[in-house]
């Protein structure tokens, strides 16, 4: 039972592959410029239903935090659109480079992807064709 998950940050994506076949397909919103998403092979490290950030003077609440990679001494990972100090984002920020690095989901997208990801799922991350 082969699972993948693929992000193309051209095209702001994210899609859902098992044996071979793509299941589902998201709009994404990962790190802006400044804070881009790393591209790369990586895979699931962590799972928490609800991880927990800090910095430019913001608190931020990720619900269904999946960590993929490790930068310094913290995860950047996928999750469902935050709570910035305790304010939900906003889904006009998806489809969108605007996060500190991880990459957003809208709610009830998350979930799924939480569901489906297991420890040590493959996640690739790619710029291409938009």
């Amino acid at each position: 039972n082969e699972k993948r998950i693929e992000m193309n940050l051209t095209a702001q994506r994210m899609m859902l592959f098992e044996n071979g076949k793509e299941l589902a397909r998201y709009v994404i919103s990962s790190g802006r410029p400044d804070k881009a998403t790393k591209a790369g092979n990586f895979s699931v490290i962590s799972k928490y239903l609800m991880g927990y950030g800090a910095g430019d003077g913001e608190i931020w609440a990720m619900p269904y935090f999946i960590g993929i990679y490790k930068v310094g001494g913290i995860e950047n990972g996928i999750h469902e659109l935050p709570f910035i100090n305790g304010r939900r984002e906003g889904a006009g920020s998806l489809g969108h480079a605007v996060s500190h690095g991880c990459v957003r989901l809208n709610i009830g997208e998350a979930q799924k992807v939480y569901n489906f990801a297991d420890i040590g799922t493959p996640v690739v991350i790619y710029y291409g064709k938009s």
